[in-house]
Formats: C-alpha cells, sequence, structure tokens
C-alpha cells in the first residue's frame, strides 16, 4: 500500500466522510462503506489524531480483541507518533495513565 503524506488527490471520494467528521459538521453519526483497501481506515486515523490535537473530547476506540487493538497501537499509532509532532505532545507519559494519549 501507499505510504506518504495524505492527497486527496489519490482518494478524492474521502473528502466528504472527513468533512463530515469536522467539528463544524451537524452530523453526529457518519457510516462510511467502501471497497476494501480503499483508505477507509485513513478516515478513521485522521479523525483520530485530529481530535487529539485540535477539539480535545472523550473517545472510545474499541477493537474485536486484545491482539487487534495491541496491533493496531503497535503498527498505527506509533506510526502516527513518529511522524506527527502535535500528536506525540499529547501523549500521556505517567505509569497509571489508562491510555497512551
Amino acid at each position: 500500500g501507499y505510504t506518504g503524506p495524505f492527497d486527496f488527490a489519490l482518494a478524492p471520494y474521502l473528502r466528504r466522510p472527513m468533512e463530515c467528521l469536522s467539528p463544524g459538521s451537524p452530523y453526529r453519526r457518519v457510516i462510511v462503506e467502501g471497497a476494501s483497501q480503499c483508505g477507509k481506515s485513513t478516515v478513521g486515523d485522521a479523525w483520530f489524531a485530529h481530535t487529539i490535537i485540535a477539539d480535545p473530547a472523550d473517545m472510545l476506540c474499541a477493537f474485536s480483541d486484545k491482539q487487534n487493538a495491541h496491533d493496531y497501537s503497535v503498527q498505527i499509532v506509533a506510526k502516527m507518533l513518529r511522524i506527527n509532532a502535535a500528536l506525540r505532545d499529547k501523549q500521556m507519559e505517567s505509569r497509571g495513565a489508562d491510555n497512551i494519549f
């Protein structure tokens, strides 16, 4: 798959779901359907990061099991932290933190 900065030119069909998830959107629920491997997870990842940085709020990210949660943390969250200083600055460092942000 593609690795690099997000570009709507590569996936213009993701613009509308991302706009619907913005803080100014009137929508409270957004459902994204599409083919596999077309960038849908990127919408969630970008919304997750944006909310942490620009519009902090309580969030829940649920997974089907502990292994999937671990894999997401290692493969996706760790990468986002590595490349995004603003997100990295929000990370909680205390041992008692019940999450990583």
